[in-house]
This record gives C-alpha cells, structure tokens and sequence, in this order.
C-alpha cells in the first residue's frame, strides 16, 4: 500500500479508494490494523476510502470448514490475522470512510460480520457506515460494480472523487 500512495502521490492523483471483496475486503481491512499509515506521513491523506464488501473479518470460525484445508490456520493465527480482534484505536492518525458493505441475501455469517466490524470500526474511531444492499447476494454484489448505473458503482466514483 505504501508503493500505491507513493506512486499516487508522484502522479498528482487527489485520491486513493481501496475496495476489497470476502477475502479482498478482509485484506483491504487490514490496512487500519498495521502502522504502515506512520511511514507515509502526510501522503496518508490520500486515502480516502475502504469499500469492505461482504467481509471475513474474524477468521476462527473458518477453523473447522474446508476453507481452511488451504490456509491450515490454528485457533492463534487465526486470530492474530483476524482484523475484528487486532483493529488499532484511529487516534486521529488517518481519516478514510470505512464503507461496510453487505447484501440483504449474503449469509447470515457474512451479514453478522460486517455488522459486527462496523460497530468496532466506531468504538474504534473510524468513520464508518454500515450499507445492506436489498436484493443482493454474496456473490451479486461485486458482480454489478461493472455498470454504472449500479448505486454501489456511484459511492466508489463519488468518494474517489471527493
């Protein structure tokens, strides 16, 4: 992430929107539990937007699932990587909107962990908003963000643009 702001910020760009999907918005996540932000200074305001769409948040309960077949996580690093149980106070150190976003249909893990990150992103200090998107599935959700007509589509752009 670091090389990202510091190409945007050699180009000019006015901003920089991350937007992370199931495992993506769990990677994308993790950028407000590490201190990466400390080493880019004032280039940090550039980042404008984290779009956490249909999220893993907690990865423990992925243990017992074949989901874990690949990642042979224990009960500990499940833990240490899961952004729900390492998210660091904002203390004013960075200032993105934290877009938590869900559809009406995803599973019920996927709603309660968006639901759950997003109350910790405000204990925590973030800015942050909780969107269910009605008639929409884990998997639909991502696949309208090419047209855009798509509501979804129009809050990246519109933030991206802010």
């Amino acid at each position: 992430m670091v090389k990202v702001i510091e190409f945007a910020t050699e180009r000019g760009s006015r901003s920089v929107v991350v937007a992370g999907h199931s495992a993506g918005a769990h990677l994308a996540s993790t950028l407000l539990s590490t201190e990466w932000i400390s080493s880019i200074k004032e280039s940090a305001k550039l980042l404008k937007a984290l779009f956490l769409i249909s999220g893993v948040f907690d990865l423990q309960p992925l243990i017992g699932t074949y989901v874990n077949a690949a990642l042979s996580l224990d009960k500990i690093e499940a833990a240490s990587v899961s952004p729900m149980l390492n998210l660091a106070e904002n203390k004013g150190k960075i200032e993105v909107a934290c877009q938590v976003v869900v559809g009406e249909y995803d599973p019920p893990s996927f709603k309660d962990q968006s639901e759950k990150f997003y109350k910790l992103l405000l204990e925590k200090g973030y800015a942050a908003e909780l969107k269910i998107f009605n008639g929409y599935d884990h998997f639909n959700i991502v696949e309208d963000l090419r047209n855009f007509g798509y509501l979804l589509s129009q809050e990246i752009v519109k933030l991206a643009f802010s």
